[in-house]
């Protein structure tokens, strides 16, 4: 939005499938909110006849658009764009705070 590069972390090899966010609002009609994340594979609900209506271009054009139209709804991003640690490179110490056994899986 201020025209400044944006970092890129890895090496390129992640694989994704970028969805509008209405489209999943639509096949996850009982999930409106307090999700932090959690993953989607839209394969399965293809499988069902479910398909996407916005395509990336579109989607990402609208969700720009939104956010130039609301800067008041999110305000100082500038932190988004700091590395973040991975919880498995952290010390156990940190990465196991409130005190829960680590699991192998």
């Amino acid at each position: 939005m201020r025209g400044e590069p944006l970092p890129i972390y890895g090496d390129g090899s992640n694989i994704r499938s970028f969805l509008y966010c209405e489209d999943v609002a639509e096949a996850y009609e009982d999930r409106p909110f307090n999700d932090q994340r959690y993953f989607l594979d839209d394969q399965k609900l293809k499988k069902l006849g479910w398909c996407e209506r916005t395509n990336w271009e579109e989607g990402l054009r609208k969700t720009i658009e939104w956010y130039k139209n609301n800067p008041k709804w999110w305000g100082d991003v500038s932190g988004v764009l700091l590395p973040h640690p991975r919880l498995s490179m952290m010390p156990a110490e940190e990465a196991n705070e409130d005190n829960v056994e680590a699991s192998d899986c």
